[in-house]
């Protein structure tokens, strides 16, 4: 199975962007060409030092942006050594191009820097893909969605406002300190809310993890990814979420990260699964009835077509009259006495014999002669 690859935009939280004389990085003027950008945004600046950096646990990672006529050149760091040295200016605007890329790093948190060494001219931010630290041999997919509302998420609702204005509710507070405790079954989460002028620092920790420092600001305002974190072991888990400062933090919901090695499919997978079976199972128990009731049907056409043509095998036919039935042949009685030799028979018996088997003689005849007529008038019964 192939690694796992998590993209972002330059507007999640996930992306810092300083700049040593104060002034914000541009975030995707109205008046550029937006078009061509990954979800239509991306973040530059044209000050001399200004610079970018991603935290991430993984083993590879590749940055993205536009070359323009405008940009110069750029250093990169990873890991706070300076790695690769890049010129983004070309005559015409050309989009998405990876810019740089690290792979076969080691497995564990590293951090990626672009930093602007060219006064005057932009260095710009269009996404990140990066490699997870998960095997191979697992895959990844997202467990069920975690609301903002209470019963699902703990926190101080008195510090908490809802915003149900848009198509991406969320809830927002002012409040330093307030908290929001989200409980979790898997390996990761993933935390999804605002970023914009009026949010700012925030931090967010899972367990007994390391604790992030994270900027939701930014120059528009962006319904997206503010937080990330997997390669915990299975089971529960618990994210803390803490609001810094006196700027708002805006949260929309959560979605737990499974990493499972595809033996144990989804509950959905699952249901299908046992309905494609049930769906089965009956489509061969009605084609089984249809076909015993297709054999019953035959048997008895056959019995029948049978019975028919042995009734008119049972038949003897003749050309000299109606059908009879034979009658079979009995020896007369003969009155028994002492026990005499054929030889000393007197002549009445030997009469009375002749007599007896001359009708004998004439109906084996008869019987011979009707035989041979039958076997040369065999009737075929008609269908």
């Amino acid at each position: 199975m192939p690694l796992h690859n998590v993209t972002i935009d330059d507007a999640s939280a996930l992306i810092a962007y300083y700049n040593p004389n104060g002034i914000p990085w541009k975030d995707s003027p109205s008046n550029d060409t937006l078009e061509g950008y990954w979800d239509s945004t991306y973040h530059s600046s044209n000050q001399s030092g200004a610079w970018s950096t991603f935290r991430f646990e993984g083993t590879a990672v590749y940055l993205f942006a536009a070359t323009r006529w405008m940009h110069g050149r750029y250093d990169i760091l990873m890991d706070n050594q300076q790695v690769y040295q890049g010129n983004g200016h070309t005559s015409t605007s050309i989009f998405n191009q990876l810019v740089f890329n690290a792979t076969s790093l080691s497995p564990g948190w590293h951090n990626l820097t672009m930093l602007n060494t060219d006064p005057g001219l932009y260095i710009e931010v269009d996404y990140i893909v990066w490699t997870t630290v998960m095997s191979a041999n697992l895959t990844e997919r997202s467990g069920t969605p975690i609301p903002r509302t209470l019963g699902n998420m703990t926190y101080d609702a008195s510090v908490w406002d809802e915003n149900t204005l848009g198509s991406s509710p969320y809830m927002v507070t002012g409040t330093s300190g307030a908290t929001v405790n989200i409980t979790f079954q898997g390996n990761g989460i993933e935390l999804y809310g605002r970023t914009g002028p009026q949010y700012g620092m925030f931090s967010a920790r899972v367990d007994g993890y390391e604790s992030h420092e994270l900027n939701a600001y930014s120059g528009g305002v962006h319904n997206t990814l503010l937080f990330r974190q997997d390669n915990f072991t299975d089971g529960q888990h618990t994210l803390v979420v803490t609001n810094r400062g006196n700027a708002s933090l805006g949260i929309a919901s959560a979605i737990p990260i499974l990493w499972s090695n595809g033996q144990d499919p989804p509950a959905a997978s699952n249901r299908i699964h046992t309905g494609l079976i049930v769906g089965l199972a009956l489509g061969l128990a009605i084609g089984l009835t249809m076909l015993v009731l297709l054999w019953v049907w035959f048997v008895r056409r056959d019995r029948t077509y049978h019975g028919l043509y042995a009734d008119e095998r049972s038949k003897v036919p003749t050309a000299y009259g109606p059908e009879y039935e034979a009658t079979p042949f009995i020896y007369p009685l003969v009155h028994l006495g002492e026990q005499t030799s054929p030889h000393t028979l007197g002549n009445a018996l030997v009469k009375r014999l002749r007599a007896c088997a001359i009708p004998v003689i004439m109906l084996y005849q008869q019987a011979q002669e009707q035989a041979r007529l039958y076997s040369n008038t065999i009737l075929v019964p008609q269908v």
